[in-house]
This record gives structure tokens, C-alpha cells and sequence, in this order.
């Protein structure tokens, strides 16, 4: 794989010497055959190709700073690799190395290879080739911040070769499954289930008393219960497909208490991120809490390295139920007095990352489950989803996948891995086998999926928006009214039956130095003029907005930075703003969506489904979309996004009141010019902007305004974004 590496992962470096591989990459089509070979190719140019990165941030001629016995600092001055892009506090490590190990072991000319485990790692401390391993703490773009217990007395004198380096922890997991499948051939006929395995009877369901009385008025969670507690088939996963705001959560709690009711029961719960885990967890542990069951029946397994990131934010509903037992714990007491490995914490039911579970399975290799659950299933690659189930599913054990593959998928890095299909979940290639496909009339096995679709979440008209363009109108909008018509008589819709508003912003699209991620300043003002209105006016005379129930999102980091920064200036620090990936899964009262292409630059994003249907299903109330239609409209679902707001009377090009003039977007920016020079005295005042006129269905419908803007000079700021990838290693 190093020569593919050298070679770009090219066609012939990956399938020379590789008949299988060969053989796939014609078709790209999984078999129960060639899935071991293809996702261990697949998983290896992805663990490559995040190792190139990290050869990148590689710095000579290093001073290192001690700023304690065991912390230290070291500068950073490569330019072409953000670190904060690259860099896990606590999860990756960098290695200092000293001139007489270099005299001994040159560089390799594969600078890859310094990502493996060197011999000078493990001699005598004093030795002068001794290379040094720290933990890294802290990451700032200039700088790097770790911790090395054994460089604890040791003189420091001289200039040190930095390598930095990552655990490869999720990678190595991801191996070991791969591994054990292989010589799995159960398993893997359960991955790859046939049509001619099913019989039409059906499994006789049970009487259920009901945990959550809601999910009896709702047919397909009630179905969707009632199959895993009856017993789904053993022949193939269940899968319960939960489009946004179906209740997806509220159908997996139930099933989960549901089978909790019997003894013989052993249940693992698994997600790609943390968050996903906290979520199902917090509200199984309350539903225990209220009833003071004993003893715990449920356990939140916690790795070392997230205990250290969330110990002091934990809520105490997940401490009391997790494996570090915080009640024994004194600040003068080591995390390591307290933490409590898988073996000895299992129980009924437990809680855990995908690649914590596989942990679980290194530790206690003769643990039994009845039922696996994957929440979040389609946000993983195979490869991930793999490490809950060989070795954990046993001949009668049920996995039970969950989630939405028309949201947010796998997050891939390497966009070879992603033409060669790593991006493609399980529970993606499982819905696109015939066993799970519906027939004319939307029918399909039961014993095998539920298909959730009743929207309790969003205003009819917003739901009506994601349901035409990515769900063939299937869902139903079912939240009472009373809770997301908020915005019925908010001042800033034209028209109050249609809560989605559209405004035309001409900007420019600028990168940020030393990075790939781009931002708008024309389009980061509009956001801000649109949060202080809502704030000041509320959405009516009767409802207030507070700054929590607004969410900001954009496509790209540097814009949420950049409008971070803004609403900070403005006392508004408490309006969430976020990618499109740290909202999936959750929900707003009000949505701001700022999009940054401008005018000759469209983005992947903008021909993305997935991206644009999380930030289009977020708002129960009000969706308020800020973007260049010029650059936007060549995309379908923009095409349609336009059109039904123009047909509503909400594609604006200035602000929405009509007692203030046209030229009000000038006005606006304009006054906040004093605020931005008080601020950051390196302003830059850029020219009007004009954009031609917008189209739909070929007619001329609008022209955008021009606006005079400032643009403030990116300055450092922390931006407090966990990014899903880094959060599902933790």
C-alpha cells in the first residue's frame, strides 16, 4: 500500500498483485466474497492518506519550551497544513527526535513510514537516541502544546526533529474486524441476505404495554416495536429507517426498555460519535432514575481518553451511570483510581462507541448479546459498523441498524476512498439489496425494516420542502401546530403562510489563509442583521426569541468562525453556530442557513443532497436561507428551493420591511462600519457588488441589490466545534 500511496492509489497500483480487488473495481459492487479484501484496501488508502497529513505537519530544528514538569510547547511555522485541521487534543502524539538517533536512522525516503513505531521509542531514558512520545494536549495554528511523563527531568538542550503521529486506534480496530469476518462465513451471509430466504409468515406479535403511550397513535413505531421485541428475522439486520424528526430516538428507547422487561436479555447499544451514544443514554437513564431501579441496569462506557474531554461537563444523570464511579472519586484521586474497564462493568444493557464496543470484545472476548444496535447507522462506513458486529453477534443475536441514508453520510478524507466506495454505509448497500426494496404500492417485509413517516418536528411547509425533494412526499406532517406555527405573525415574512424566506446576498467568496475552508462577509452581516431583528422583535408581539433558540449554520468552518466572531461583538454569544455536521440529529427553533458561494464559485456543497437536506430539516418554525442565487441556481434543489419561495412571495433582496427603504442592507453595514474599526483596526472596505438577474423557470423574477460592506481581516479565535470525526474516535 506505500507504493499506491507514492502512485495517488492509482487503478494499477491497487489491483497489481490484487485479483479481488482487480475484479471489484470494475463493478464497484460488494459480495460476500470480496468484502474482507476490498474494505481492508479501502480502509488502508484512508489510513494512508490521513498519515500524509500528518507527515505534512512533520517541523526540523525544534527548540521544545517546558512549561511545567511534564507539559511542554513547541512553534509550528508549516504553512500549507492548518494543524487545527489535522490534530486531536488527547487522542494524537508527536515524537521528539534527538540528532543521534538521526545520525543512526536516517529519514526514510517514505516519510510514511515514520508514522510507525521506531526502536529508539523504547530504550533507556538517558540514552542520547532516545526518542521521546507526548500526548498532545492543546492545538493552535502557530503552536502545539503536550505531555510526556518521561521527559520528567531530562535535560532538554538542542534541536529536536518533530514527527507528529496518530493513535490509528479507529484503523487498527477497524483491521482486527476485517480480520475475524474473514474466517466468519456466518456473518457474512448475514450481511449479503438473499430474497428466496423469506417465507411469508409472519411473527406473532406481542402484547405490549406500552413504556411511551405516544407510540401507540403512531402505526410505524408501534410496528417498528413490536417487530424487534417479537424477534426480527436471524437472517438478516432490521432496520429502522428514521427520516428527520420521525422519532427514530423515541422508537429505539422503547424497543430497548421494551426488551429490558426480559431477563434473558442482553442488549448493546453502539453509535459513531459520542453524541449519538449521549443521546440514547440520557434518556434511558432517566427512564431508570424515575423508577429507582437497582441496581444500574444500564452502564455509559466511557473511554479514558473522553473521560478526560467531558469529566468536568458530564451531566450527573451519565456519571452516575457510567463506568467511572465518580462517587468514589477525589480530586486528589487519578482518573485511573475510578475508571472501570468493559469486562467488569457489563450489564443488561450498555452504551458505547463503535470502537469502544470492539475494545469491549478485546476485553471480555466472551460476551453475549441477545440484540445490537446501531444508532446513526448510515453516518457509518461498513468498516465501522463491522467493529459492533463480528465477534459480538453470535448465531441468534439481532442487530437492529438505525438511521437515515439520505442525511449526512460517512465522514471520508480521502476522496479516493470515497469514488471507491468507503462512503457507502451498511445500512445504505443493505436498503439497495431486493429484500429491502418496496414494491408499487410502498409495501415491504416488516420482519425486515420499519420506514418511519410522521414528521413531529417541523412547520407543514418546511417539511413539505425536504419531503418533495428527497423523500417522494412519503412523510406526513404531524406536529401540532400550536408548536411550529411560532412564526405566524413574525414581521419579517412576507407571507406568514410559508415560513421560509430565501434572500439574495452578492458576495464575495474568500479563503482563509492557509486553509481550505472559505467565507462571506456580505452574507456573515445579513446573518447578524437577521439575529439582532429576531432578538429585538421576537417573532411576535407574544413570542420572544432567546439567542438559544436560533441556530446558525454554514457549509464551512471559516464562515462560522468569521459570524462566531460577529455575534460575540454583539453580545450574542450564545446563538449556537455550527456546520452543517455538528447539526445533524438535532433541531432549532429558528435556522439560519448561510451557504457562502458567491458569484463563478459553487462548491461541492451546493450539489451535495445530504448536506442541503440536514440544514433544510433543522427549523421547527422558521428556515431563513442566505446565499447568491446566481452561483446556486445551475442546482436542481436549489432550482426547486427558489421557486417555491418566489411562488410564496419570501426570495428577497433586501430587508423585509416595508416602512424602510430598498437601500437598507447599505444602511445596516454601513452602521456597523465604527463597530468592525473598534474592533480590528486591519478593515478592508470592499467595492459594491452586482450580480445579474435571477431566473427560475427562465423568467427574470428579481435583480439583487448592491451593497456597500467592510470585511475584517481574519484575527485568531477559538471556535468550540467538535468535528464528528474527531468526535467518534474519542
Amino acid at each position: 500500500m506505500l507504493k499506491a500511496a507514492a502512485q495517488r492509489f492509482n487503478d494499477q497500483s491497487l489491483t497489481d498483485g490484487n485479483p479481488i480487488f482487480a475484479d471489484y473495481i470494475d463493478t464497484l459492487q460488494l459480495y460476500e466474497d470480496n468484502e474482507c479484501e476490498v474494505l481492508r484496501t479501502l480502509v488502508g488508502i484512508e489510513d494512508l492518506s490521513d498519515m500524509q497529513q500528518f507527515v505534512k505537519l512533520m517541523e526540523s530544528e525544534v527548540i521544545v519550551q517546558m512549561l511545567s514538569i511534564q507539559n511542554f510547547k513547541i512553534p509550528l511555522t508549516k504553512k500549507e497544513v492548518n494543524p487545527e485541521d489535522v490534530l486531536t487534543a488527547d487522542i494524537d502524539e508527536l515524537v521528539l527526535v534527538p540528532r543521534d538517533s538521526l545520525v543512526e536512522c536516517p529519514m526514510p525516503k517514505q516519510l510514511l513510514q515514520t508514522q510507525l513505531p521506531h526502536k529508539h521509542e523504547h530504550i533507556k531514558a538517558n540514552d542520547p537516541r532516545r526518542r521521546f512520545v507526548g500526548t498532545i494536549v492543546e492545538v493552535k495554528r502557530n503552536s502545539v502544546t503536550f505531555e510526556c511523563s518521561k521527559l520528567k527531568g531530562m535535560p532538554l538542550a538542542g534541536r529536536y526533529l518533530v514527527i507528529f503521529r496518530s493513535s490509528r486506534i479507529t484503523y487498527r480496530l477497524m483491521y482486527d474486524a476485517l480480520d475475524q469476518l474473514e474466517h466468519d462465513d456466518a456473518t457474512r451471509r448475514y450481511l449479503f441476505p438473499r430474497d428466496y430466504q423469506w417465507i411469508s409468515a409472519r411473527n406473532p406479535q406481542p402484547a405490549l404495554r406500552l413504556i411511551n403511550p405516544t407510540i401507540s397513535s403512531n402505526a410505524e413505531q408501534l410496528q417498528a416495536v413490536s417487530q424487534i421485541v417479537a424477534g426480527p428475522s436471524t437472517l438478516a439486520p432490521y432496520i429502522i429507517f428514521g427520516p428527520p424528526g420521525t422519532g427514530k430516538t423515541t422508537t429505539i428507547v422503547e424497543a430497548i426498555l421494551q426488551l429490558h422487561l426480559n431477563p434473558k436479555n442482553r442488549i448493546l447499544v453502539a453509535a459513531g460519535s459520542n453524541s449519538a451514544c449521549d443521546t440514547i443514554a440520557v434518556k434511558l437513564c432517566a427512564h431508570f432514575e424515575k423508577h429507582a431501579v437497582s441496581p444500574l441496569p444500564v452502564v455509559r462506557y466511557y473511554s479514558k481518553t473522553r473521560l478526560k474531554i467531558v469529566e468536568h461537563t458530564m451531566p450527573a444523570l451519565l456519571k452516575k451511570y457510567s463506568n467511572c464511579q465518580y462517587q468514589y472519586c477525589q480530586k486528589a484521586k487519578k482518573l485511573k483510581n475510578v475508571y472501570k474497564s468493559f469486562g467488569s462493568v457489563i450489564t443488561k444493557i450498555n452504551v458505547a462507541t463503535l470502537c469502544s464496543t470492539r475494545v469491549m470484545l478485546l476485553q471480555a472476548p466472551d460476551t453475549q448479546f441477545t440484540h445490537i444496535f446501531i444508532d446513526e447507522a448510515a453516518a457509518s462506513t461498513e468498516p465501522e459498523a463491522l467493529m459492533s458486529i463480528v465477534g459480538l453477534k453470535r448465531k441468534n443475536t439481532h442487530v437492529i441498524l438505525s438511521g437515515d441514508h439520505k442525511q449526512l453520510g460517512p465522514v471520508i478524507k480521502c476522496q479516493r476512498a470515497v469514488e471507491l466506495g468507503l462512503g457507502q454505509s451498511l445500512m445504505e448497500r443493505l436498503m439497495l439489496r431486493k429484500v429491502y426494496d418496496t414494491n408499487d404500492f410502498g409495501e415491504y417485509n416488516i420482519r425486515l425494516q420499519t420506514r418511519l413517516r410522521r414528521n413531529y418536528r417541523s412547520h407543514p411547509a418546511i417539511v413539505a420542502l425536504y419531503n418533495e425533494l428527497y423523500y417522494n412526499g412519503e412523510l406526513l406532517a404531524k406536529a401540532p401546530l400550536q408548536q411550529v406555527n411560532q412564526a405566524a405573525q413574525c414581521s419579517l415574512l412576507r407571507n406568514k403562510q410559508s415560513p421560509i424566506i430565501f434572500h439574495a446576498v452578492s458576495g464575495e467568496t474568500t479563503r482563509e489563509t492557509n486553509s481550505t475552508s472559505s467565507y462571506n462577509d456580505p452574507e456573515a452581516l445579513v446573518v447578524c442583521w437577521y439575529v439582532e431583528q429576531l432578538l429585538k422583535k421576537g417573532l411576535s408581539d407574544q413570542i420572544s426569541v432567546k439567542q438559544e433558540d436560533i441556530g446558525v449554520v454554514s457549509p464551512y468552518l471559516a464562515q462560522c468562525r468569521l459570524v462566531t466572531r460577529l455575534l460575540r461583538q454583539r453580545g450574542q454569544a450564545q446563538v449556537e453556530v455550527g456546520s452543517v455536521e455538528s447539526y445533524q440529529g438535532r433541531e432549532k427553533l429558528i435556522i439560519i442557513a448561510t451557504l457562502v458561494c458567491s458569484k463563478g464559485y459553487a462548491s461541492g456543497f451546493a450539489t451535495n443532497p445530504r448536506r442541503i437536506n440536514v440544514f433544510l430539516s433543522r427549523p421547527k418554525s422558521l428556515l431563513i436561507i442566505i446565499g447568491n442565487p446566481q452561483s446556486l441556481n445551475s442546482k436542481k434543489d436549489f432550482q426547486y428551493i427558489f421557486k417555491q419561495c418566489n411562488l410564496q412571495g419570501n426570495l428577497y433582496t433586501e430587508k423585509p420591511n416595508e416602512n424602510k427603504p430598498k437601500n437598507e442592507l447599505k444602511t445596516s453595514v454601513n452602521e456597523n462600519k465604527a463597530s468592525f474599526a473598534n474592533t480590528n483596526k486591519n478593515v478592508e472596505v470592499l467595492k459594491p457588488y452586482n450580480t445579474s438577474n435571477i431566473k427560475i423557470d427562465n423568467k427574470i423574477v428579481v435583480n439583487t441589490t448592491r451593497a456597500t460592506v467592510i470585511s475584517p481581516v481574519r484575527s485568531p479565535i477559538y471556535f468550540p466545534y467538535l468535528e464528528r470525526a474527531k468526535d467518534r474516535v474519542e
